[in-house]
C-alpha cells in the first residue's frame, strides 16, 4: 500500500540479456517494441485500428522467452462453441409430438424448472467460454505490447536496479485480467549493493479494457516466493519508500492497484537500535474496496519480534485479517482480528496526519496460550492458573494502558512460590489496570477475590510508596483451617495455641513493602468465639472491634477465659508492629478481670527457653499497666479486690501501686523489678494491716514446719516495712539475697495447745534448779491457752537469717521474753526468759511471797537445733546478761535520785498471774524433789549468792 502511494523519481525497464530475456530497470524510461505481431498504435488509438502488419524495425530488446500455449489461448473459444453446438443438435434431435394432456389436466410453475436450469447453466458456461477465448485470442495477437505496457507501468512505481530472467504473459493468472510475470525478479536500490528484494514471480496485473484505451491500470500485484530485506533508516524512516515513485504525470499508464497477493515471503526487518524481525508470509491478500478503502488477509509462520522491553517469544504463526481507510486529509484507520499461534487478537488502529498512531487491541489469555508462545515462562515453578483473562491495550503518545478482567477460576500455587509446605489452591478473579508511561510502569487491581477452603481475601490493591503494595478490602477466617500445617517450621507453643474453632474477619488497608515483617494496618478486625488450648488448658478469646490505626492497636473489648482466668483487656495506642519490627512496644493495657489464676501464668512463664539479658521489652518500651480484679488465686492464697498501676520498661518493671484484700486483712504496697547481681531483683516498699495469723499459716502450709502450726495460732498482724529478693534468670529464688527490715504487730495473739510449753515444762521439771519452784502439771494448764497482749517487734533478715530482737510478751499465763536467730535451713537459736514467779503455782508460799525487785528473779531457757527437733538447756549467758542490764539499770536509777531528780522506779510488769488465787498446796521446799538427790550440795540453793544460777 504505501509502496503505491510513495513520490521518488522514476525508472525504466528494459530486458538486459536478448537471449536470456533478463530485465533491467535503470535510467529513462524505454517502452521495446514489440517484434512477433506488430507494434502498438499511436497513442489514443483504438487497439483494433492502425495496427501495423509489418515487420517492426530492429530493438534493441527481444523478447524471445514470451511463451503462450495455444491450447491456453484458444481452449475458452472452443470449448464455448463446442458446448453450444452439442447443446443445439441435442435439443433438435429430441423434438418428438407430446401426447395430449388430459383435460383436468393442469399445469405446473414448477413442471419446467429443470429444462431452464439447464438452459441457464449452458448459457453461463458458454458466455464464460466465449470470453475465455476472447481473452486469450486478443492475448495472442497484443502480447508483446501488453507485456511492455505491463513493464512500463512498473517502472513508473519504483526506481533502483530490477533484473528479471524472464517475462510472460498469461491471461488464466489474473483472468479476466491480463497478468505480465516477471521471473526469477531482483531489486537493488540506488546506491547500494544490498538486495531489497527478490521474488520467484511477480505478477503485474492490468485490466484487459484499459489496454484499448492505452493507458493501462495496474489493478493488482502478485508476489510469489522470494524474500524482502526491510530495514529502518537512521531518521526513522524505511527502505521500502527508496524503491517507490509516483507516477510521471506524462505517463500512460494509470495505478488503481486494487489488489496486492504475496505468497511464501521470507521477511527480514532489521530496526535502527540492532533489533531483528524474521517471518514468513505464507499469503498476504490485500484488496480495495474503494477508493482509499482496503480489506486485507495475512498468513505468516515462524514470525519472531524480540524486543529489549518485552519476554522472548517463540516463533509465532500469525493469521489476521482486517481493513485498512487511507486520506491525505485525515490519515488512516486500520482494524481487525488476528491469531498469534492460537492467541486471538482484535485491535483498532488509526493515525492522523502528523500525529503518534493510536492503537486499541483486546486479546483472551490463558496460562496455556501465553506459554505457548513466550521461550522463558517466569510462573513456570509458580502454579497453575484455569482463568480467561480478557485484555483490553490502549497505546497513546507512546504510552499505553491495559485492562484486564479475570472471572474467577481455579487457581494453585506451588510450594516453591510461596514457601508453604503444601500447595495453596483456591479460587480467584480480578480485575485491574497495568499503564506504561514515561514514569515507568505502574500497575493496579481495582477488584480481586482469592478464597480458598476456610478462607477468604477481597479487596483492590496498587503499589506502594516504598516499592511494595497497598491493599484496600477484607478478609475472613475460619481458624478451624488447619492453615499452620502448610507453613514451615511452625514453633511448637503455636501449634499447640492455634485455635481449633472461631471465626476473623478484618478490612481495611495494609501497606507492605520489601524488609517489612509484618505490613502497616490500618482498619477494624473481629474475633468470634476462638476457642482452643493453651498450656494444656481449654481457652476461649473474642473481640467484637479491634482497631488499627497508623500501626497502633486499639481494642475495648478482648475478653479472654483461660485455666480459670476471666477477664476483659482493653488495649490503647499499642503500637505492637513496631514492637514486631524490633522496635520499642509503647502502648496501655487495662485489665479487668472478674478471676485471676497465678499459678498457670507463672507455669507458663517459668516453662519458656531462658533469656541471656534481664529484659523485658525492646529498648525505649513504656507500657502502662493497669490491673483490676475481684479475685486473685494464687496457690491456696485467695485475695479480693485487687488493684495494680504498673509501667514496664526495657529492664524493669516499676510497681507505682498494689492494693489487695486477704487473709481478713489488706495490703498495700509499691516496689520494682530491674536486673540484679543474680539475674532478677525485686524491691517491695508496704504495709499489711489485720492479716490473720492462723490464715497466714494455714495458708502456707505452716511454712512447712511443724513447730508452730495454724492450730495453735490466733490474732491479726500488722506489717510495715521493705522487702528484697532476687532470682536468676532461670527463674530460680536466691534465699542468700532475700533481705527484710520489717517491723511487726500482734493485736488479740492467742497461742493453743503448743506442743513446745509442754516440753518447757518437761524440762524445767527434771531442771536440779527449778524442780523445787515448779509444778509441771499446773504449768502446762496455764500454758494449754494462752492469750497475750498486743507485741510490737521488728524483724531483720539477712544472709539466710531471721533476727529477733528481745520481745516480751505479756501473756495471759506469764510473762515471756524471746529474741535468737531463725536460719533457712529450719535451724533455730532462741533464748526463752520465764519470771520465777509466773513458773510457780503462787506467789507466795511457805518461805513467803516472792517479789520481782528487777535484778534477777528469772530463769533463761535456750532452745536450738532443728525445728522438728529441738534441743532444751540452761542459758547462763543470757541470764548473766539480765542481771548486767538490772544492776545498770538500778545504779542509774539511784544516782538520779541522789542528784534530786524525779523518782524513775518502774515497777515490776504485772502479769495476769498476780492476779490468780492458786490453790492450798504444801511448801515448795516440801514437795517430792524428782531430781537426783544425791548430788546435791551447797550448790544446789537457789538463794545462795556465789552459785552462778543465783536468782
Amino acid at each position: 500500500m504505501s509502496m503505491v502511494s510513495a513520490s521518488i523519481p522514476g525508472a525504466r525497464a528494459s530486458l538486459a540479456n536478448p537471449k536470456s530475456g533478463s530485465l533491467n530497470v535503470s535510467g529513462p524510461k524505454v517502452v521495446p517494441p514489440v517484434p512477433v505481431v506488430g507494434s502498438v498504435a499511436s497513442p489514443g488509438a483504438h487497439p483494433n485500428q492502425g495496427l501495423n502488419t509489418s515487420p517492426a524495425p530492429a530493438a534493441p530488446v527481444s523478447l524471445r522467452n514470451v511463451r503462450l500455449s495455444m491450447t491456453q489461448r484458444w481452449f475458452g473459444i472452443a470449448l464455448g462453441k463446442r458446448l453450444s453446438t452439442v447443446s443445439c443438435e441435442h435439443l433438435n434431435s429430441r423434438r418428438v409430438q407430446a401426447p395430449a394432456p388430459p383435460a383436468n389436466f393442469r399445469p405446473s410453475m414448477f413442471a419446467t424448472a429443470p429444462s431452464k436450469m439447464i438452459r441457464v447453466v449452458w448459457i453461463v458456461l458458454a458466455w464464460t467460454a466465449g470470453l475465455a477465448g476472447a481473452v486469450a485470442a486478443l492475448t495472442q495477437l497484443y502480447g508483446d505490447a501488453w507485456k511492455q505496457q505491463g513493464v512500463a507501468l512498473l517502472n513508473d512505481q519504483i526506481k533502483g536496479e530490477l533484473v528479471v530472467q524472464d517475462v510472460d504473459l498469461s491471461w488464466w493468472n489474473g483472468f479476466p485480467n491480463i497478468s505480465v510475470d516477471l521471473w526469477e525478479a531482483s531489486l537493488t536500490l540506488p546506491a547500494s549493493s544490498d538486495t531489497l528484494l527478490a521474488a520467484t514471480r511477480i505478477g503485474v496485473e492490468m485490466d484487459v479494457w484499459t489496454l484499448w484505451d492505452n493507458r493501462p491500470e495496474l489493478s493488482s500485484l502478485t508476489w510469489s516466493g522470494g524474500h524482502l530485506q526491510v530495514a529502518e533508516m537512521p531518521d526513522g524512516s524505511w527502505n521500502l519508500s527508496s524503491m517507490l515513485n509516483a507516477t510521471p504525470e506524462d505517463s500512460e499508464a494509470e495505478l488503481r492497484l486494487d489488489r496486492v497477493v504475496l505468497e511464501d515471503v521470507q521477511v527480514d526487518a532489521q530496526f535502527r537500535d540492532g533489533r531483528l524481525w524474521h517471518g514468513q508470509l505464507r499469503e498476504v491478500d490485500a484488496s480495495q474496496q474503494g477508493r482509499g478503502h482496503w480489506s486485507w488477509d495475512v498468513r505468516a509462520s515462524k514470525v519472531q519480534l524480540p524486543h529489549p522491553d518485552a519476554p522472548a517469544l517463540r516463533p509465532l504463526d500469525v493469521e489476521a485479517e482486517g481493513q485498512l481507510t487511507w486520506s491525505d486529509d485525515t490519515g488512516w484507520a486500520s482494524r481487525g482480528t488476528g491469531s498469534l499461534s492460537g492467541l486471538g487478537v482484535v485491535w483498532n488502529a488509526s493515525q492522523r496526519p502528523n500525529q503518534p498512531p493510536e492503537v486499541d487491541v483486546a486479546s483472551t489469555l490463558t496460562q496455556a496460550k501465553l506459554e505457548g508462545i513466550l521461550v522463558e515462562v517466569p510462573w513456570r515453578d509458580m502454579g497453575r492458573f484455569g482463568h480467561a483473562v480478557k485484555l483490553d491495550a490502549t497505546f497513546r503518545n507512546g504510552s499505553w494502558q491495559a485492562t484486564w478482567n479475570a472471572p474467577e477460576a481455579d487457581f494453585q500455587l506451588a510450594p516453591g512460590f510461596t514457601g508453604l509446605t503444601m500447595s495453596l489452591q483456591g479460587e480467584c478473579g480480578g480485575r485491574g489496570t497495568l499503564r506504561q508511561s514515561r514514569d515507568g510502569l505502574t500497575w493496579e487491581v481495582t477488584e480481586g477475590t482469592v478464597q480458598g477452603p476456610g478462607w477468604k481475601l477481597a479487596g483492590s490493591a496498587s503499589p506502594h510508596i516504598a516499592g511494595g503494595v497497598a491493599f484496600l478490602g477484607g478478609g475472613d477466617l475460619d481458624m478451624s483451617t488447619p492453615l499452620l500445617a502448610w507453613w514451615p517450621e511452625v514453633p511448637a507453643w503455636l501449634t499447640s495455641a492455634w485455635p481449633a474453632a472461631g471465626t476473623a474477619h478484618a478490612e481495611g488497608t495494609a501497606q507492605w513493602a520489601p524488609g517489612m515483617v509484618l505490613p502497616e494496618l490500618d482498619g477494624v478486625a473481629s474475633l468470634d468465639a476462638w476457642m482452643g488450648t493453651f498450656e494444656g488448658a481449654p481457652y476461649q478469646l473474642s473481640c467484637p472491634d479491634i482497631q488499627a490505626q497508623k500501626g497502633l492497636l486499639h481494642a475495648e473489648t478482648l475478653d479472654v477465659q483461660w485455666s480459670g482466668n476471666d477477664a476483659t483487656v482493653r488495649l490503647r495506642n499499642l503500637d505492637f508492629v513496631q514492637a514486631i519490627r524490633g522496635g520499642a512496644l509503647e502502648g496501655e493495657l487495662d485489665i479487668a478481670a472478674r478471676a485471676l489464676h497465678a499459678d498457670p501464668w507463672i507455669t507458663w512463664l517459668s516453662s519458656g527457653e531462658p533469656g541471656s539479658q534481664a529484659v523485658l521489652l525492646p529498648p525505649g518500651s513504656a507500657l502502662a499497666v493497669s490491673l483490676a480484679s475481684d479475685r486473685l488465686l494464687w496457690g491456696a492464697l485467695e485475695c479480693t479486690d485487687v488493684r495494680t498501676q504498673a509501667r514496664v520498661q526495657h529492664d524493669r518493671c516499676k510497681l507505682l501501686s498494689v492494693g489487695l484484700r486477704g487473709l481478713e486483712g489488706e495490703a498495700q504496697v509499691e516496689g520494682s523489678l530491674k536486673p540484679g547481681r543474680a539475674g532478677w531483683a525485686l524491691t517491695l516498699r508496704g504495709a499489711a494491716e489485720d492479716v490473720s495469723l492462723p490464715l497466714l499459716f494455714e495458708t502456707y502450709g505452716n511454712f512447712d514446719q511443724a513447730l508452730l502450726r495454724h492450730e495453735h495460732l490466733g490474732g491479726a498482724v500488722s506489717l510495715a516495712g521493705n522487702l528484697g529478693m532476687s532470682w536468676t534468670l532461670d527463674g530460680s529464688w536466691q534465699p542468700d539475697q532475700f533481705t527484710a527490715s520489717v517491723e511487726t504487730s500482734i493485736d488479740h495473739g492467742q497461742l493453743r495447745g503448743l506442743e513446745v510449753f509442754d516440753d518447757v515444762a518437761d524440762y524445767l521439771d527434771a531442771h536440779r534448779l527449778m524442780a523445787p519452784l515448779v509444778d509441771p502439771d499446773d504449768l502446762r494448764s496455764r500454758l494449754a491457752d494462752v492469750a497475750f497482749n498486743p507485741v510490737s517487734q521488728r524483724l531483720d533478715v539477712s544472709q539466710n537469717v531471721v533476727r529477733l530482737p528481745k520481745t516480751t510478751i505479756q501473756s495471759s499465763a506469764m510473762n515471756v521474753s524471746i529474741e535468737g536467730d531463725y536460719h533457712f535451713d529450719e535451724v533455730m537459736d532462741y533464748t526463752l526468759g520465764f519470771a520465777l514467779r509466773d513458773l510457780r503455782a503462787s506467789a507466795s508460799d511457805n518461805v513467803g511471797v516472792m517479789e520481782d525487785d528487777g535484778l534477777g528473779n528469772q530463769f533463761f531457757l535456750n532452745m536450738s537445733g532443728p525445728l522438728d527437733a529441738p534441743v532444751y538447756r540452761y542459758d547462763r549467758e543470757a541470764a548473766k546478761e539480765h542481771r548486767r542490764n538490772a544492776i545498770d539499770e538500778e545504779k542509774a536509777r539511784l544516782l538520779n535520785a541522789l542528784k534530786g531528780g524525779p523518782d524513775v522506779s518502774e515497777d515490776a510488769p504485772s502479769t495476769p498471774a498476780q492476779d490468780i488465787q492458786p490453790e492450798e498446796k504444801g511448801s515448795l521446799l516440801g514437795r517430792k524433789n524428782r531430781g537426783d538427790r544425791r548430788n546435791q550440795n551447797k550448790q544446789d540453793n537457789l538463794l545462795n549468792p556465789d552459785d552462778e544460777d543465783y536468782l
